[in-house]
Order: C-alpha cells, then sequence, then structure tokens
C-alpha cells in the first residue's frame, strides 16, 4: 500500500488495489478466525503491525473493514486496551496525516 501511495501511478492503480481489497480481507478474517489475537489468546508485536495496517486502509478507504466483523472487532479490542486507549484520547495523540508531503495520496 505504501509504494502506491507515494508512486506517480496511485490514480492509476487504485481501482485495481480497492478490486483486490475484498480478497485479502477475507483471508485475514479468516486467519483470525474466532482468536483474540492473531497468534492466540496474547497480544504480539504483529498484533500492533495489523492495526496500522487496517488503519491506514481505513484511511484510504473508511468503509473497508465493513463486512469483516472479526476484523473490526479486533480493532476494537486494540483500541479499548487502557493503555491504548488513555494514549488516543490524550493530547500527545496525532490522528493523521499518515502519509508526507510526498505521497500522492494527500490525506
Amino acid at each position: 500500500m505504501d509504494s502506491m501511495c507515494y508512486g506517480p501511478q496511485f490514480e492509476a492503480l487504485l481501482p485495481q488495489f480497492i478490486k483486490d481489497l475484498p480478497t485479502k480481507l477475507k483471508l485475514f478474517e479468516a486467519f483470525l478466525g474466532d482468536r483474540v489475537w492473531l497468534a492466540g489468546d496474547k497480544m504480539t508485536f504483529v498484533d500492533f503491525v495489523m492495526y496500522e495496517l487496517m488503519d491506514q486502509h481505513k484511511v484510504l478507504l473508511p468503509d473497508c473493514l465493513s463486512g469483516y466483523p472479526k476484523l473490526q472487532a479486533f480493532q476494537k479490542r486494540f483500541e479499548n486496551l487502557p493503555a491504548i486507549k488513555a494514549y488516543m484520547n490524550s493530547d500527545k495523540f496525532i490522528k493523521g496525516p499518515v502519509y508526507n508531503k510526498m505521497a500522492s495520496f494527500k490525506k
């Protein structure tokens, strides 16, 4: 996703990205299954990476997780962790921008 958002072909690549995204999200939804976290009951660094990835996708396509209740629940669980919630509600939290001014995607 980063290479697309920073590349000069952003506008040309976006339609195919949008078309392919549901297939990829279905795989993540299936992999997560009924687990609390990606590796099981205990959180690992992979959960931070996955949260960030989903958050970036939602910046690009705000409704991209609709239809994926397990991924939505994962994101909510992450955001409701006491330390994460406190940070996200603090004045230190910066929601965006996700990409710098060199990116082709300007949000």
